[in-house]
């Protein structure tokens, strides 16, 4: 039987998925989907660099050298995405 994790992967059949960070224009910070600063970062080489200054938003590779690492993005770009099982508070 599959994880959660890996059930969700195959499910969606993700290749870069979003990961729920996203950048606020007035601090240039990344926060999660309950607003809060990001407390783990695993940033690939040189990201989060704003290519364009319209990389709002993050997403994981999930593939070759650059697998688990994260990279800023356009928010309107088309990726999968995370799902998380098991309900969690933003408090």
């Amino acid at each position: 039987m599959r994880s959660s994790q890996s059930a969700c992967q195959y499910t969606l059949g993700m290749n870069v998925p979003w990961i729920g960070a996203s950048r606020r224009r007035q601090d240039a910070k990344f926060y999660n989907t309950c607003g809060k600063a990001l407390s783990f970062k695993r940033w690939n080489a040189g990201e989060p660099n704003n290519h364009g200054n319209n990389e709002n938003c993050a997403h994981m590779y999930s593939h070759g050298s650059w697998k688990g690492k994260w990279n800023d993005v356009d928010c309107n770009g088309g990726y999968g995405y995370i799902c998380q099982f098991k309900a969690h508070r933003c408090d």
